[in-house]
């Protein structure tokens, strides 16, 4: 990746770049990504099911994989999701999401930046 990451977001992050840009899909997954936290932002099931401590892990792999195919989301996107399900991690996954932007816009060569200004009274 274009910049290192810390913590586990970080390390989740880091995995999917290096995995997307073997297949050679950044693109791809990043609009997947946006996409998928575009669904969890306006849905509130989705946003509960992923909080809910009680679900079993496999029960939320096989529930993440079939929105995947719905949505549809790419391989990289949807192993993922599932790989969060299964370590128990899903909950991070907007966080996550946030990371690969981040990497994606070090890859593209953006610099974030904060402009303050003075204005004249």
């Amino acid at each position: 990746p274009p910049i290192q990451l810390f913590g586990v977001e970080g390390r989740y992050a880091c995995a999917l770049y290096s995995a997307a840009s073997k297949l050679k899909q950044l693109d791809v997954v990043e609009k997947d990504l946006i996409k998928f936290q575009g669904i969890l932002k306006t849905d509130l099931r989705l946003q509960e099911f992923i909080r809910n401590p009680i679900l079993k892990r496999s029960l939320k792999v096989t529930a993440v994989k079939e929105i995947a195919a719905k949505v549809p989301l790419s391989v990289p996107s949807t192993n993922l999701l599932a790989l969060l399900a299964e370590n128990g991690r899903l909950k991070a996954v907007n966080t996550i999401i946030n990371s690969f932007k981040t990497i994606m816009a070090a890859h593209r060569g953006e610099v974030v930046c904060e402009v303050t200004t003075a204005k004249h009274s």
